[in-house]
């Protein structure tokens, strides 16, 4: 089964602006942790380029958007927001 690619043009914006805000509140949770991808990568096995997808607000899977906020004792109802409150 081959995977599927999306263009972002393809992708209505205000999913790119989700997957960007979530990226910016998952980063700062980290930042306020104190703990820098490496020690995320070596103690939850998550991949520094995946926190960097993650972050950066790029495309990832539901698992790996799972697991990096798990690290943070966040669940996946913690990362719906209201389209208002992404601006």
């Amino acid at each position: 089964m081959s995977k599927t690619k999306y263009r972002k043009q393809e992708v209505p914006e205000i999913y790119h602006k989700r997957l960007a805000y979530t990226g910016q509140l998952l980063r700062e949770y980290r930042w306020g942790s104190g703990m820098s991808r490496q020690q995320i990568e070596k103690e939850y096995g998550i991949s520094r380029r995946t926190i960097e997808r993650i972050e950066r607000g790029r495309p990832i899977s539901m698992i790996s958007l799972y697991r990096y906020a798990s690290c943070f004792g966040l669940e996946p109802s913690d990362l719906l927001f209201l389209d208002s409150e992404i601006g």
